[in-house]
């Protein structure tokens, strides 16, 4: 069930707009996170972040929160680098 899901995601991704940023606890995955910004020039500056997941085994540890924050970091460095702005 949970492939499907994930191949769709893959499939949409585009390393002009789009990231999956994976979280990793002693070489296991943690959580990931997509983040995306718009495809059109004019909608560059803009980011949504989709699909947070944490790992079972590490919710509460502060996983999300990293994510996110190095997500928040990301977008940044991205849009002062957009050709198109």
């Amino acid at each position: 069930m949970l492939r499907p899901a994930v191949e769709r995601i893959t499939r949409e991704l585009s390393p002009d707009h789009s990231r999956r940023l994976l979280a990793t606890v002693d070489g296991a995955l943690a959580g990931w996170l997509l983040l995306r910004r718009g495809a059109h020039p004019l909608a560059a500056h803009c980011g949504v972040l989709n699909d947070v997941q944490t790992h079972v085994r590490f919710r509460g540890a502060g996983v999300g929160a990293a994510m996110m924050r190095h997500a928040q970091g990301v977008a940044r460095d991205e849009i002062l680098m957009s050709p198109a702005l």
